[in-house]
């Protein structure tokens, strides 16, 4: 004797259907996504902001050693951006320390970029 099994239910196709119907439709939006990235992707901004990233490189390389590195681990350029308890502990400087010498290397930035500017005047 053999032992009788469930019928297997059939899906509607209008079920199939829809489910099709949203797979293509989310492909669609894939693509269209795709193109929205490649209509923003502009060579022109890119080499823009190349060069603004070598300027900063520049002009970081004109401060002594330590207020450059404050810079560099505050503002991330290595990764993400330090606490200036990190930096204090990182550098062995009180966070009040690291805190003037943080102004005091954008001081020195503002007046270097004024003094630029002027030169190129």
């Amino acid at each position: 004797m053999r032992a009788r099994t469930a019928p297997r239910r059939r899906r509607p196709a209008v079920d199939v259907a829809e489910r099709v119907a949203a797979a293509v439709d989310e492909r669609s939006h894939d693509d269209r996504a795709a193109e929205d990235v490649a209509a923003r992707f502009d060579p022109f901004d890119e080499a823009e902001e190349s060069l603004r990233r070598q300027g900063v490189r520049r002009a970081l390389e004109a401060l002594p050693e330590r207020e450059r590195r404050i810079l560099e681990l505050r503002f991330g350029f290595e990764g993400e951006p330090w606490t200036l308890e990190a930096i204090g502990n990182e550098l062995d400087l009180t966070r009040e320390r690291v805190r003037q010498l943080e102004g005091q290397a954008l001081s020195r930035l503002g007046a270097l970029r004024d003094l630029i500017s002027v030169a190129a005047a």
